[in-house]
């Protein structure tokens, strides 16, 4: 099974150039929770902790979930 929401947020984190500790600043996330999440242990992220992502990475949700315009 592949982990498509944590290999989207490494991508997402590398293309914005930032580093877990900066996401963590920025954000409030920890370090660890940030890493869990990209390496698919932490599965279920609340809304509040994708929004905090995708206002770092200059993204949509729908972006980091994988929403399509239909």
């Amino acid at each position: 099974m592949t982990n498509e929401l944590g290999e989207k947020l490494s991508r997402h984190r590398s293309a914005a150039a930032l580093s877990l500790r900066d996401v963590e600043k920025q954000t409030g996330i920890s370090k660890a929770n940030l890493s869990k999440l990209e390496r698919g242990i932490h599965r279920n992220p609340t809304l509040d902790t994708l929004t905090a992502l995708a206002g770092c990475y200059g993204v949509t949700v729908g972006a980091l979930i994988g929403e399509t315009n239909r």
